[in-house]
């Protein structure tokens, strides 16, 4: 009965050291492919940016048609832009953005 459960434990434990080395990992590659799609979030907001720059927007039409060329050329699903006003503008629709304050939430 003691080599057994001796054995019982021991078995227990390598059971257990696999598998936080294998949550381990696939922890790391679930890490990269979020830095990954940050990093290309930033890159197409960089291209977006010069694309704005280098256009020389003038009216609100151009500047909705930039949008929509922005989300076709970087194949986006979405795309929005926001002002230091929180007037968010997307290829057809303008609002404002409402940030929710601390003191609005509730607590159920």
């Amino acid at each position: 009965m003691w080599v057994s459960g001796k054995t019982n434990s021991a078995t227990n434990e390598a059971v257990s050291a696999v598998s936080s080395f294998y949550l381990d990992a696939m922890a790391d590659r679930r890490a990269k492919t979020i830095i990954n799609l940050i990093d290309n979030n930033f890159e197409h907001m960089e291209k977006a940016l010069t694309l704005f720059e280098d256009e020389g927007i003038e009216t609100q039409e151009h500047f909705r048609a930039m949008i929509g060329k922005i989300k076709q050329l970087l194949s986006l699903n979405r795309f929005a832009l926001v002002d230091k006003d929180n007037v968010v503008y997307t290829q057809y629709t303008t609002y404002t953005y409402q940030r929710c304050k601390c003191n609005d939430l509730r607590t159920f």
